[in-house]
């Protein structure tokens, strides 16, 4: 057997040893696990995102607007093109504002609406603070009260629960209509016969409270850069 024929067949043999040898040893970055995709920043429930006239705001309230205004806002700053509502969507200007400021801008002053509504709710004795804190404690007690009342039998008007959103618009509905009538005797709204007017009347006031509220923002910036507004979930 020539010299030559050994070196081949033993390179022959080094290279059939050294691809099984990989094979059986792949290298860690093969195994490594794909990279994670970084976390959306998202808010508790319970994080303090504003003051209005300094009562706080917590994150679930905000999204209830969030959740409300997200509809209206699609349909103002139309995607147009198949990528629909994602990030690069929620935070592309058009004429100088981005969708995500625009929802924020718009939830926040909803807020601040119905922050002054529960203000005056409160001065009114109708409720005995304008907290969000004191709304939940209501909101908890009426879901039990109706819990008790479906258990025992006895007739429940309305929803067997509330979700949080729809109490929030039950009560601020039964507010207007009562606030309505004391604002009228004590002559801080005009009295009328026409409901219409009355309303509209209250409207007009509410508005012109919240528009000059003083209102301090702290997380909204984490909610104006649009990472949670793809799903619309900015609650975590």
């Amino acid at each position: 057997m020539s010299a030559g024929f050994i070196v081949v067949a033993l390179l022959a043999a080094l290279a059939v040893g050294l691809f099984a040898f990989l094979h059986s040893h792949p290298s860690p970055a093969a195994n490594a696990a794909p990279a994670a995709p970084s976390a959306v920043p998202r808010l508790g429930a319970d994080e303090q995102v504003a003051t209005v006239n300094g009562i706080p705001i917590p994150m679930r309230e905000f999204q209830i607007f969030l959740d409300k205004e997200r509809a209206v806002t699609l349909a103002r700053y139309p995607s147009g093109s198949s990528a629909g509502d994602g990030e690069s969507y929620w935070n592309r200007p058009v004429d100088g504002v981005t969708p995500a400021g625009y929802l924020t801008r718009t939830a926040l002053a909803d807020v601040a609406a119905t922050t002054v509504e529960l203000q005056l709710a409160a001065t009114y004795k109708l409720i005995p603070d304008p907290s969000y804190h004191s709304f939940l404690a209501a909101f908890q007690e009426e879901n039990e009260r109706r819990a008790r009342a479906i258990a025992q039998r006895q007739v429940v008007y309305g929803p067997m629960k509330y979700a949080e959103a729809n109490y929030l618009d039950y009560v601020t509905g039964e507010y207007a209509y009562e606030l309505e009538s004391r604002l009228q005797e004590d002559g801080t709204l005009p009295a009328t016969g026409d409901a219409q007017d009355a309303a509209s009347a209250y409207r007009r006031l509410i508005d012109g409270l919240a528009s000059h509220a003083q209102i301090v923002t702290q997380r909204i910036d984490i909610i104006a850069t649009g990472g949670c507004l793809v799903t619309g979930q900015c609650t975590r």
